[in-house]
C-alpha cells in the first residue's frame, strides 16, 4: 500500500516543499543487499545561469557495497570550478550520504542525481553539505518522485554563494520492483474432446 504525502527539508534555507510518493514503513527491517546497479552524478557549477561551466563526477552502473560508491576518482569533466564530494549508499542504515571532500570551496550551484530502480530516496534528515554567510538564503530543492531519478540541488540566489563544508544525509525505502510481463508466446490450450453422440437404434417392424 502506498500513500502520497508532503514533506519539507530540515534546513534553515528557503525550502521547496515537494510532493513525495512515500512507502508506508512497517518498522525496522534488517539490511537488504541491493541487487541492481546505481548511477550517481555530482555537479559543481561556476554560476547559476545557462551555459555555466561545471566540474562533474559520475559513477555509472555501480554495485552498492562497502565504502563510497562515488569518489573524487570519478571525475569525468574537469573545469576551473572547485568542488569534490563522495557519495555513500549504506544498506544497513538505509541512507544515501553526500559528503564534501573539498571543504572551503565556494560554489554558486551544486546538485547530485541518483538513478536507481530499487530505492525511494527521501528528503534529508540532516543537510550540511553547504554553509552560507548569515543573512543569506540559498535555494534548496529535492525531487524524490519515484520512479524518476532522485535529485537534490543547492542554489545561491543572485550574487549569493555557498561553501562546501560537510554532509547531507538522505534516508531511503526499498521499492519492490514488479517483474516484467513475459513476452514469450503461450501454448494454445488443447481442444476439449467432445463425447461421442449416441446413434439412435432403428425400430424393427418385421417378424
Amino acid at each position: 500500500m502506498r500513500r502520497r504525502t508532503v514533506v519539507s527539508s530540515v534546513t534553515s534555507a528557503t525550502v521547496v516543499t515537494v510532493s513525495v510518493l512515500a512507502l508506508l514503513a512497517g518498522g525496522a527491517a534488517p539490511a537488504a543487499a541491493l541487487v541492481d546497479p546505481v548511477t550517481i552524478t555530482v555537479r559543481f557549477y561556476a554560476g547559476t545561469g545557462p551555459g555555466a561551466e561545471a566540474t562533474i563526477y559520475r559513477a555509472e552502473d555501480v554495485t552498492v557495497g562497502e565504502g563510497a560508491e562515488l569518489t573524487a576518482d570519478d571525475l569525468v569533466q574537469p573545469s576551473s570550478q572547485c568542488g569534490s564530494a563522495e557519495v555513500d549508499i549504506d544498506p544497513g542504515a538505509r541512507t544515501v550520504t553526500i559528503t564534501s571532500t573539498d571543504d572551503g570551496c565556494v560554489v554558486p550551484y551544486t546538485n547530485f542525481v541518483v538513478e536507481t530502480s530499487e530505492l525511494q530516496i527521501l528528503p534529508p534528515t540532516s543537510n550540511g553539505l553547504v554553509t552560507w554567510e548569515p543573512g543569506l538564503d540559498p535555494f534548496f530543492e529535492v525531487d524524490s518522485s519515484y520512479p524518476d531519478p532522485f535529485g537534490a540541488a543547492w542554489v545561491g540566489v543572485g550574487d549569493e554563494t555557498m561553501t562546501l563544508s560537510g554532509s547531507s544525509v538522505f534516508p531511503y525505502e526499498l521499492v519492490e520492483v514488479e517483474p516484467e510481463p513475459s513476452t514469450s508466446p503461450q501454448p494454445s490450450p488443447s481442444p476439449t474432446a467432445r463425447p461421442a453422440e449416441p446413434v439412435p437404434a432403428e425400430a424393427d417392424f418385421t417378424g
